[in-house]
């Protein structure tokens, strides 16, 4: 875990850090359910901001490119998309 970190640490570019200890806890992370692609993507785009922020810059046919890009990624997905719990480790 150690070696993650700093790895992620060496790659923002930070300088003279090092970390000696680290703890981590594991807790059940819980995924709401989605009954379509559709719906996925207007989940997206109301819990990220900073995406919405990013898309925002960009032509309305940039905007719908980007969105059909995360729809026809969702499609890959089981449908529907039942909520379910699965375990994470927080650093």
């Amino acid at each position: 875990m150690l070696a993650v970190a700093q790895e992620r640490i060496d790659a923002l570019g930070l300088r003279n850090v090092e970390l000696l200890e680290m703890d981590t806890e594991a807790l059940e992370v819980a995924q709401e359910g989605f009954a379509s692609p559709d719906e996925y993507v207007d989940f997206m785009r109301d819990i990220a901001p900073p995406i919405r922020a990013l898309v925002s810059e960009r032509t309305p046919e940039e905007q719908d490119t980007f969105w059909n890009a995360i729809r026809q990624g969702a499609r890959g997905l089981p449908v529907p998309m039942e909520a379910s719990t699965y375990p994470a480790t927080l650093y």
